[in-house]
């Protein structure tokens, strides 16, 4: 599919795990595990000029969720441009020019206002189930003091009543009215620069360019199985036929 899209696309954009992958198949650069899961609203700089970041603020926030990091001094140095970076969560979106710009996100700029939320909260229920050891780290910059006071109650229960039932009891409808997306302008901006970006391109591209299918995996081929076949007419010598499973065979009746 990397290979498809880089031949076939104007852009395309890889996020978190699908930018890892992505990078790993292309260049060898490898993940590295990070010491405690990277999940909150982290604040970012613009470090590139590209039609990507045209109108970005300096700063922005972005939300991040994962429990690895591409390394940017190794992205640079295989030849990825960093556009923004976090002092916190590292690189932020990198590209690579080739035949299609290839855009990668490290974080969420799709996120709905619950997506963190929502991770927390699975994750805690992992705590609760006895399927994770650690209790989850709660996401940066995304809750406000009130409700930081109100989950840091409820994670002192939680770790003296440890229970698969107390994941009722979760102040899901407080947290949520709380919380809001203050990434939303920059992620609607990064979108919009993006698709002026291929529908210019698009413009500019061959009209008899066309579109490549997906590459289909090779169909197995099974080899026909020989068979013994008593012929007809010749039951009382016992005559028998090999052949290939494919030629008609007629049953002696």
């Amino acid at each position: 599919m990397v290979h498809w899209a880089g031949n076939n696309t104007v852009s395309t954009i890889w996020s978190c795990l699908a930018a890892h992958a992505a990078v790993l198949h292309l260049d060898g650069v490898e993940r590295r595990l990070l010491p405690e899961k990277c999940i909150g609203v982290f604040d970012c700089a613009t470090v590139g000029d590209h039609p990507l970041t045209h109108g970005l603020a300096s700063s922005f926030a972005i939300p991040h969720s994962r429990h690895n990091e591409l390394p940017a001094a190794e992205l640079a140095a295989s030849g990825y441009q960093i556009l923004s970076h976090s002092q916190r969560a590292g690189a932020d979106t990198f590209i690579k020019q080739d035949r299609s710009l290839f855009v990668f996100f490290q974080g969420h700029p799709e996120y709905e206002v619950t997506g963190l939320l929502g991770e927390y909260r699975r994750d805690l229920g992992r705590y609760l189930r006895r399927e994770r050891e650690i209790y989850p780290a709660m996401p940066r910059g995304y809750f406000d003091d009130a409700t930081v006071a109100l989950l840091t109650a409820f994670r002192a229960r939680a770790l003296a009543e440890r229970s698969e039932e107390l994941i009722a009891q979760f102040p899901l409808g407080e947290v949520e009215r709380a919380i809001k997306a203050p990434w939303k302008p920059a992620a609607a901006r990064i979108y919009r620069n993006w698709l002026t970006f291929v529908a210019a391109r698009k413009q500019r591209r061959p009209a008899a360019a066309t579109v490549l299918p997906l590459p289909r995996a090779p169909e197995a081929r099974v080899a026909p199985r020989t068979v013994i076949e008593r012929r007809r007419g010749v039951a009382a010598s016992g005559a028998l036929w090999r052949g290939p499973e494919r030629r008609r065979v007629s049953a002696l009746r």
